[in-house]
């Protein structure tokens, strides 16, 4: 291939630098910058008049060589240089990813900026299947505003929304009050959207106290009194009182009193908290 000529000899068209995407050359002494392509250069060299180029200290035939034949010739003549190559490592990793990390902070961003919304659901510890939870409710306290929702069974979840997002970090209240259960008041620092809130009945049906006497008015004692399977005796003085576990516990029992020589007593009474019970035994 003819595409080479003595070295000695010059060429009007000299190629000086080359970048990935520019070639920069100088032509009868006029530097000009063209894109980086076999095409670009041979239009360049058609308007000179010309059909030869130089790069390095070789002169190359314009019509004779190739894409790929000045891909390699820029190459052997135009190694890319450390800070070129640093360059496009630059370029085509560390921006990329330092575009991405923008991205990711700045829906991050956006995201604290967004309105939160607090889900808060019960679990309750002392399930009673003859006491279905009947209502309460979950008031959420945050700064100087409350908020409280209704709920009327425990597998319902109560759902905050509008929750400045200022507030996210910051310590907040959940408070909770329902029939029969114990009242809570707890403080958490408001990181996440959902809280699982543990209740438990309090303890208003499980005592049963009274006193137990004869038609005169006089107390009786060694009195067996029973609920369900659970039996204890009075005292001395009448006195009685019985512990009903969680499980056992109900809205009305049924009360049984005996005493040998006494009719039994029976009788389905309410559970009143703090309220005793009269048992009137008759002979």
């Amino acid at each position: 291939m003819k595409n080479k000529t003595d070295s000695h000899n010059n060429s009007n068209i000299v190629i000086q630098g080359v970048s990935s995407r520019t070639i920069t050359l100088k032509v009868n002494d006029e530097v000009r910058e063209i894109p980086n392509d076999v095409d670009a250069l041979q239009k360049l060299i058609q308007t000179q008049g010309q059909t030869t180029f130089q790069a390095g200290e070789k002169i190359y035939n314009i019509g004779e060589i190739s894409e790929a034949q000045f891909t390699q010739i820029v190459h052997q003549n135009f190694p890319e240089s450390r800070t070129s190559r640093y360059l496009k490592i630059f370029l085509l990793v560390v921006v990329p990813l330092v575009a991405i990390a923008f991205a990711v902070l700045y829906f991050r961003y956006q995201q604290m900026q967004q309105p939160l919304v607090f889900t808060v659901a019960l679990k309750n510890l002392t399930p009673n299947p003859e006491l279905p939870f009947e209502k309460g409710k979950i008031t959420l306290k945050y700064g100087d505003k409350r908020e409280t929702l209704e709920v009327e069974k425990v597998e319902q979840e109560a759902i905050f929304k509008g929750i400045p997002a200022n507030f996210r970090g910051e310590v907040v209240t959940v408070q909770f009050e329902g029939e029969r259960f114990v009242r809570t008041d707890t403080a958490f620092t408001l990181s996440g959207t959902y809280l699982l809130l543990p209740v438990r009945r309090d303890d208003s049906l499980a005592r049963i106290f009274g006193i137990v006497k004869d038609d005169a008015g006089n107390p009786v004692a060694d009195v067996q009194i029973s609920v369900q399977d659970l039996t204890v005796s009075s005292d001395s003085t009448g006195r009685f009182t019985l512990l009903i576990p969680i499980d056992r516990q109900r809205k009305e029992q049924r009360i049984r009193a005996f005493k040998p020589g006494y009719k039994t007593w029976d009788y389905t009474s309410p559970v009143i908290a703090n309220e005793e019970i009269a048992i009137i035994l008759s002979q």
